[in-house]
């Protein structure tokens, strides 16, 4: 995972702004799609970790430019369960999703992550809420398993995060970039 700053203007793969006849989906299918990627973060604000099974699958793979890799259905867990800080008093929303696909059980998505604060950890909180605390791009890569979409690979991008959520140390001046080795 490379990770540089950007520049201020969003980047996304070309076939996501004008997808052809090739990479069209079936209204099910982004229907599903959407689905799984509103329900991810649900699962995600609510640490449920007995619910990634219908969610991701089990050699799922994170990057996230800020916060770095997760490897497997376990890692995530973990990273759930490990990291209050990350998922308690905050919610996470996808907007302007799209998807695509890249063949007959495969397909990809990207949208944009808005993350909110709206409960304070500690007894007093550090702003008025709720507050913007990041946002970023998305891309997930998507895998149909038993008539299931599962996300298999995310890549958090283009990420800016308040820097009072940021690991001790560790500052931004601008919204990082992750380049996925998969383009579309």
């Amino acid at each position: 995972m490379t990770a540089e700053h950007s520049t201020t203007r969003t980047i996304s793969p070309g076939v996501f702004l004008s997808p052809n006849d090739e990479t069209a989906l079936a209204g099910e299918d982004r229907l599903a799609i959407h689905e799984l990627i509103a329900r991810n973060y649900l699962v995600e604000d609510t640490r449920a970790e007995s619910h990634l099974a219908s969610i991701v699958t089990e050699d799922f793979r994170q990057e996230h430019a800020i916060f770095g890799a997760t490897e497997g259905r376990d890692g995530l867990a973990a990273l759930l369960r490990d990291n209050p800080a990350l998922f308690d008093g905050i919610r996470h929303q996808a907007v302007n999703i799209t998807a695509i696909g890249t063949g007959p059980d495969t397909a990809e998505a990207i949208h944009y992550i808005i993350v909110m604060q709206v409960h304070a950890i500690d007894a007093e909180p550090v702003a008025s809420l709720p507050r913007p605390i990041g946002h970023g791009v998305v891309r997930d890569q998507l895998v149909r398993q038993n008539g299931r979409w599962l996300i298999h690979r995310r890549v958090y991008d283009q990420m800016s995060v308040a820097d009072d959520l940021l690991p001790e140390g560790q500052h931004q001046a601008a919204a990082r970039r992750v380049t996925p080795d998969w383009e579309s």
